[in-house]
């Protein structure tokens, strides 16, 4: 799977005090109905280009954040894999203080 870059990572997150919050979705997620924590990437600064996307974690079961139903694949059925949206808000952690 190629890297997260600016033009993959959309829409921009805004931010509301303390957190952002998330808008979009990403289909084949692989064991998205096990995780507990999901790690997302997102476009903060779309003028620094790849140094402008920021790493979310957000935890199962945030106000916003829809697990889909698992696929129905062919065969490799060892492991679900579901379409994880954010159906604003979903709030993310605090920003880590800039360097």
């Amino acid at each position: 799977m190629p890297a997260p870059t600016p033009r993959r990572c959309a829409p921009p997150p805004t931010r509301q005090g303390d957190f952002y919050v998330l808008n979009g979705s990403k289909n084949w997620v692989t064991n998205g109905l096990q995780a507990g924590i999901y790690l997302i990437f997102a476009t903060t600064e779309r003028t620094a280009g790849a140094h402008g996307i920021s790493a979310f974690i957000v935890e199962k079961g945030s106000p916003g954040l829809v697990l889909g139903k698992p696929e129905d694949k062919m065969g490799l059925r060892g492991s679900d894999t579901i379409a994880l949206e954010s159906r604003g808000p979903a709030r993310a952690g605090r920003e880590p203080p800039r360097r």
